[in-house]
C-alpha cells in the first residue's frame, strides 16, 4: 500500500559540491554563488534586486547495479566507540546474521530497515572480522560465535576487485586482516527515523595483524531509502610485512560481474588513509517531482508558484514584504512510499532608497577614491552602495578636475645687479624656484634676482598654484653677465664717435693695459650685447644697426658713456 510521509528538511550547511550525509535531501539553491540556502534569510538590494532560486536533491535510485564512488567531507554520523560494543571471539571469523534494524522495537505503521544492493533488496547482513559486509547469509556463523564455533573470514587474498575469488555480495569497507585477539573492539548500531536511518558498523583502535602496534578506526554506514554506503577512516595504515599490506575499499554484486571500488584504494598497491571519507552510491535518481510557494510573515496563507525547469525568481517587492519561499519535494520509494521533503528561505525586498549627491574636485593627477569611486577624470559617476544601516544608497558624484595651466614664455633679462624672472599665466599664486631649490612665491607674474655673481649660470623653475592644486614646472636657464671688476685708475677713458650714430660708432679709448669686456645696455640698464676689446687696443667697432633708435649705455670697466641712435 503506498504512504505518504511528509518532512520538515532543515539543513545549516554551506556551500559544497555533495550533501554532508547521504540521507534523502532536497534544498534551497543558489547554484549561481554555489551557496545552500536552507533556513536562510537573503536581503535583496540594488546590486541584487532578485534572486534565482533552484533546488538540490540528493535521491539516488536503489534497484541498480551501475554505482559511482565520490569523495565527501570528513564527518562521521557518531563517536568511533558509541553503539553495541562487540569483541570477535575468535580471529578472522564472520558472525550471525544481524537485522539492519538492530536497536529498539519498530513504531507502529514505520517499516524495517531496507538496503537495496546490486538490485536486491535487504534485511539483514554479516559483518566479518576482516572489515567486511556480506549479504550472503551463507557465510553467517549459526549459533553463537564462539573461540570454537565459527565461519572462517579469509584474510589471504591477492586478488583485486572484481574477482570471484574475493567475497561476492559485499561491501569491503576497507576489508584486509585486521587481529581483535590483540585490542579493539567493534561497534554496531541503528540511528535515525525513517526514511533516513543510517546502519552504523565501526571498527575502533583494531590491530593489524602482525604490525599490532598498527591500530585502525574506521566507520562504514548504510543509509535507507538512497542506498548509499559512507565510508569514514580515521585511522587505516598498512602491513608490508602481512600479505603484502592488501586492502580493498569498495563492493562485488553476487556474481563477482560489477564492482566499483574507490580510486586507488584496490588491493594491488598497499595504501593508508587519514580522517579520510568517501562514499559509493547508486548512479540515478529516484522519481520525484517539485512545487515551490511562498508566504508572508504576517500570515499562514501561501499561494502556489510556477517555475521553469524547476527554478523561481524570488523579487517580492516593498508592497507584498518579505516572503517565505518554499520547496516541497515529493520522492517515490523503491517500495513505493511518497516522501515530501520540505524547505524554505526568507527573501527580504529592497529597502527604502537613499540619493546622495556630491559635488567634488580634484587636481589634475590625482583620483577621488571615497564613497565607493575610483575616478581620475572629470565626469558624472553613480555607485550603488549597502550602508552599514542595511539601506540602499545611489550616491551621484559630479566630478571636476582642476588642471592648473604650466606658466609660459618664460623670458630672462640681464640687468647691471640683477637677474628680472618673466612669465605668462593666470594662476592664483605661483612658487619660484633657483636651481631647484624654492626661494620665493608670489601673485605677480615677475621677480627679480639680486642675489646674482657675474658669470654663473643660473635656472629658474616656476610652478603655477591655485588652491591645493600644482601645475608642471617651467624653466629658463641663462648666464648672468654683470659688471666686471672695477679697477681704481682714473687715467681710463673712453670717447664714441660718431655719436649720435645711425646705428655703427668707434670706441676709442685710453689707459687699458688688460683685455676686458665691453658691455651694451638700453636705457633702462637691460643687457644687450658683448664686444671683447684686447689689451693695448685703442679702437673697437660697435655695431647697433637695426636696433631702436634710443639712448644706449656703453660701459667698459668703471667707465660708462651714453649712446644715441637716431
Amino acid at each position: 500500500m503506498k504512504k505518504t510521509l511528509a518532512l520538515l528538511l532543515i539543513i545549516a550547511s554551506v556551500s559544497t559540491n555533495t550533501f554532508a550525509q547521504s540521507c534523502l535531501s532536497s534544498v534551497i539553491f543558489d547554484s549561481l554563488n554555489n551557496v545552500i540556502l536552507s533556513n536562510q534569510t537573503i536581503q535583496l538590494n540594488l546590486e541584487r534586486p532578485s534572486i534565482l532560486l533552484n533546488s538540490k536533491t540528493f535521491a539516488p535510485v536503489g534497484l541498480t547495479s551501475s554505482y559511482t564512488a565520490e569523495s565527501i567531507p570528513y564527518a562521521p554520523p557518531v563517536t568511533f566507540n558509541s553503539g553495541v560494543q562487540y569483541t570477535f571471539p575468535a580471529d578472522d571469523c564472520w558472525g550471525e546474521l544481524t537485522s539492519l534494524s538492530f536497536g529498539d522495537p519498530l513504531p507502529p505503521g514505520v517499516p524495517p530497515f531496507s538496503f537495496d544492493f546490486y538490485g536486491n533488496t535487504y534485511l539483514s547482513c554479516v559483518i566479518g572480522a576482516n572489515g567486511l559486509i556480506s549479504f550472503d547469509p551463507s557465510v553467517q556463523t549459526i549459533g553463537t560465535v564462539t573461540t570454537s564455533n565459527y565461519t572462517f573470514c579469509q584474510w589471504n587474498y591477492s586478488a583485486s576487485l572484481p574477482s570471484t575469488s574475493l567475497y561476492m555480495n559485499s561491501i569491503m569497507g576497507p576489508y584486509h586482516d585486521i587481529h581483535f585477539g590483540c585490542g579493539g573492539s567493534m561497534y554496531f548500531q541503528s540511528i535515525g527515523e525513517y526514511p533516513c536511518r543510517k546502519f552504523v558498523i565501526s571498527f575502533n583502535q583494531v590491530p593489524l595483524f602482525f604490525c599490532t602496534s598498527s591500530l585502525v578506526t574506521n566507520m562504514i554506514v548504510l543509509y535507507e531509502t538512497t542506498n548509499t554506503i559512507e565510508f569514514y577512516m580515521q585511522s587505516k595504515p598498512f602491513c608490508t610485512g602481512w600479505n603484502g599490506g592488501r586492502s580493498i575499499l569498495g563492493i562485488q554484486n553476487a556474481n563477482a560481474t560489477e564492482s566499483t571500488v574507490v580510486p586507488g584504494y584496490n588491493s594491488s598497491t598497499p595504501w593508508s588513509a587519514t580522517n579520510e571519507a568517501w562514499r559509493i552510491r547508486p548512479v540515478g535518481d529516484l522519481s520525484y517531482f517539485t512545487q515551490w510557494y511562498k508566504r508572508p510573515t504576517s500570515g499562514t496563507d501561501r499561494t502556489m508558484l510556477n517555475s521553469t525547469n524547476g527554478n523561481i525568481l524570488a523579487c517580492p517587492d516593498s508592497i507584498e514584504g518579505a516572503q517565505y519561499y518554499i520547496i516541497e519535494t515529493s520522492i517515490i520509494t523503491t517500495n513505493g512510499d511518497s516522501i515530501i521533503i520540505s524547505d524554505s528561505c526568507l527573501v527580504r525586498p529592497q529597502n527604502t532608497l537613499h540619493v546622495i549627491n556630491i559635488t567634488d574636485t580634484i587636481c589634475n593627477g590625482n583620483t577621488y577614491n571615497l564613497n565607493g569611486f575610483n575616478e581620475s577624470t572629470a565626469g558624472f559617476y553613480t555607485q550603488n552602495l549597502l550602508t552599514t544601516q542595511g539601506y540602499d544608497s545611489i550616491v551621484n558624484l559630479n566630478l571636476t578636475v582642476n588642471k592648473v595651466t604650466t606658466p609660459t614664455n618664460l623670458a630672462l633679462d640681464n640687468f647691471e645687479t640683477y637677474f628680472e624672472l618673466t612669465w605668462e599665466g593666470d594662476a592664483e599664486r605661483y612658487v619660484i624656484y633657483r636651481d631647484n631649490d624654492s626661494i620665493a612665491s608670489t601673485t605677480h607674474t615677475i621677480y627679480r634676482d639680486s642675489n646674482v655673481v657675474d658669470s654663473l649660470t643660473y635656472c629658474y623653475q616656476v610652478k603655477a598654484v591655485d588652491g591645493e592644486c600644482e601645475s608642471e614646472i617651467a624653466e629658463i636657464c641663462q648666464l648672468y653677465i654683470g659688471l666686471n671688476e672695477i679697477i681704481n685708475n682714473n687715467d681710463i677713458s673712453i670717447i664714441l664717435y660718431p655719436n649720435p650714430t645711425t646705428g655703427k660708432t668707434i670706441l676709442e679709448t685710453q689707459g687699458l693695459d688688460k683685455a676686458v669686456d665691453v658691455f651694451i645696455y638700453d636705457i633702462t640698464g637691460r643687457y644687450l650685447k658683448t664686444y671683447k676689446l684686447e689689451a693695448n687696443q685703442n679702437k673697437l667697432d660697435i655695431d647697433l644697426t637695426g636696433f631702436a633708435k634710443g639712448v644706449y649705455q656703453v660701459k667698459v670697466m668703471n667707465q660708462t658713456k651714453k649712446l644715441i641712435v637716431n
